[in-house]
Parts: C-alpha cells; structure tokens; sequence
C-alpha cells in the first residue's frame, strides 16, 4: 500500500466526456494507466471488455443520439485540433486500453465504435511511459494518450497534473522493481 498512487493523484476537469473501454486481462495490472486515467478525469466512465459472463451494453458506451469520437489510430482518422470538438453539442470520447493487439481486436469486435469519428494524435515526442515497452517510440500509454489529446485541442492547462500522476506511478513501479531512473 505504501507505493500506491491513489491517494496522491489530483483529478481534474476534462470538459470532454471520457469513456474508457478497457481490456479486462489489463484492468488490474499495476501498470494500467486507463485506471489512472478514469480516477484523474473527473466525470470519466470506465466499462470492461472481454469480462468472462459479462455483456458489454455498447448503446451506453457508445450512445447512438450523441455524437462519438475514439481515440482510434488510422489511415481515415481525423487528426485531432482545437477545432475537433468546436460547435459539438455534447459529445464524448470513447479510449480504448490494453495492449496494441487487445485495443485493434476491442475495436473488431464492437460495431458500435465502427460509427464514431475516428481521432488520430498530432506527431509527438517520443513515450515516456518506460515502464512497459512500446511496439513503436510514438505509441503511448493510454493516459499519455490522453494528455497529448489534451494537449493537441487546447486543453493543455490540465495536462501539468496529468503528466505528475503519470511520472508518479511510473516512478514507483520501476522502483518495486529495483530500476532507478
């Protein structure tokens, strides 16, 4: 309990409605970062996917009569600006966590998401997250995602105490497993 981050994370208002789907093999994983991201974003919704004997309501999810964004890599999707939601009535924001493979399979397997626009990040730097190896340099955790989403629609101000609950956890994850950064 002593290098739990819980109690020193302080959340704040994304002004976007946040949905995280997250992979039920990731949900209790101490590195997580969707997790995070959910106790962080005030107002977020989390819903598990692939949860044995539990059905996935993709209509509260992913609500047909309000306009849908996912954070969803490719070839046809939007690069996020701070024009992306500009004159949007009430829209939401669907991320999808666990592994690279886990996120493309969420997406295959759920109709649903296959109507939202699709959002693709800005280039970035290079992750930070170290504490589980990225397929690509530019492939981040699901809450650095998220910041550098903040980050590209103008909702930067927030990004400061996102990226400190971020270094916090990676910090004491490397530190439970004798890595000193």
């Amino acid at each position: 309990m002593q290098d739990c981050v819980c109690k020193s994370l302080q959340s704040v208002d994304p002004g976007l409605d946040i949905r995280l789907l997250i992979h039920n093999t990731e949900f209790f994983r101490q590195s997580n970062t969707g997790r995070i991201a959910h106790l962080l974003l005030k107002g977020s919704q989390v819903a598990m996917h692939g949860a044995p004997d539990q059905r996935l309501d993709c209509e509260r999810l992913a609500p047909s009569d309000r306009p849908g964004f996912i954070l969803y890599p490719s070839p046809h999707a939007e690069v996020a600006t701070p024009a992306t939601f500009a004159g949007i009535e009430s829209p939401y924001l669907i991320v999808l966590d666990g592994s690279w493979s886990q996120t493309r399979s969420m997406y295959q397997r759920n109709p649903a998401l296959h109507t939202l626009r699709k959002l693709t990040l800005p280039e970035s730097p290079p992750a930070r997250w170290k504490a589980r190896k990225p397929p690509h340099p530019s492939h981040y955790c699901t809450l650095e995602a998220l910041i550098h989403l903040f980050q590209a629609i103008g909702r930067g101000s927030i990004c400061p105490d996102l990226w400190s609950a971020l270094e916090l956890m990676q910090d004491r994850l490397l530190r439970q497993r004798g890595i000193r950064r």
